[in-house]
């Protein structure tokens, strides 16, 4: 959590809409309406468009809207959206975003205060609905490798961490875990912010050494909330902001990730 879809495998296709004409019926192909890639999968839409989106591009749109205006909104008729994960099946879940309660309150703060409000809260309630889930892979990853468990031992391991980066876990949105340095994190962080930064330039590389020399916060860890301050390592996810399910990415600190991966760790308390 700071302060592209997970690659799906295509599925099988799926049975098609027929469409009549002269010789007998024709099987007519769905395509997504962006990427115009068959859409075999398309989620249930909680406006009233009847528009087949591929569930990848869907996803991403979501993401794009909620990061340009902090809220999830429909990429056609800009109805807001209301993101839910359920854990259970491992599936978002989108409805119609009821806009009464809060919104009221909302109404009477700045605009830019208004859409840091309302991005916060879809932001907190996704992570709490989701965490779960994260540590159960987690776990599941440590009984499937046994050497997890002895190499965690004792204090935390750099080359047990260096290992596991090797044959990473998934993030609960199914895209693969990353092992980053504190440096190589802050570099995303502020390519993310400034896209027009030469990344290699020495201004960018004096700011990046300026945050892990004055240990700087630069995220939190989207399972025990601390923040993670440099030096050191985080996991992230490698798909970044381009899920709805962490629109501002996902962070999981090294003590996280090695406590429960070998099973001695806890869920906060919420």
């Amino acid at each position: 959590l700071l302060h592209s879809p997970p690659p799906h495998p295509r599925p099988p296709p799926s049975p098609v809409p027929m469409q009549m004409c002269e010789g007998g019926p024709m099987e007519v192909e769905l395509l997504c309406p962006v990427c115009w890639e068959p859409a075999s999968h398309t989620p249930s839409l909680p406006c009233r468009c009847r528009v087949g989106y591929c569930s990848g591009c869907w996803d991403r749109s979501l993401a794009e809207s909620y990061n340009a205006c902090g809220q999830a909104r429909c990429p056609t008729c800009r109805a807001p959206v209301r993101v839910d994960f359920d854990a259970g099946t491992g599936q978002l879940v989108f409805t119609q975003e009821e806009e009464k309660g809060l919104e009221e309150e909302l109404c009477r703060l700045p605009l830019e205060q208004r859409c840091r409000v309302r991005s916060r809260v879809a932001r907190e309630r996704l992570i709490q609905q989701a965490r779960p889930a994260q540590v159960d892979i987690l776990q599941k990853y440590g009984k499937a490798q046994p050497w997890l468990r002895t190499g965690a031992e004792g204090a935390a391991s750099d080359p047990w961490c260096a290992r596991a980066a090797r044959a990473p876990p998934r993030c609960v949105c199914g895209g693969l875990l990353e092992r980053l340095s504190s440096a190589d994190r802050v570099r995303r962080v502020f390519r993310r912010h400034w896209p027009d930064a030469l990344p290699d330039s020495p201004r960018f590389e004096e700011s990046v050494a300026r945050v892990i020399e004055q240990k700087v916060s630069f995220c939190s860890c989207d399972l025990c909330y601390e923040s993670i301050i440099p030096p050191g390592y985080v996991w992230t996810c490698e798909n970044g902001n381009q899920t709805i399910l962490h629109a501002n990415a996902y962070d999981i600190c090294e003590n996280c990730f090695i406590g429960h991966a070998a099973g001695d760790a806890e869920l906060p308390v919420s």
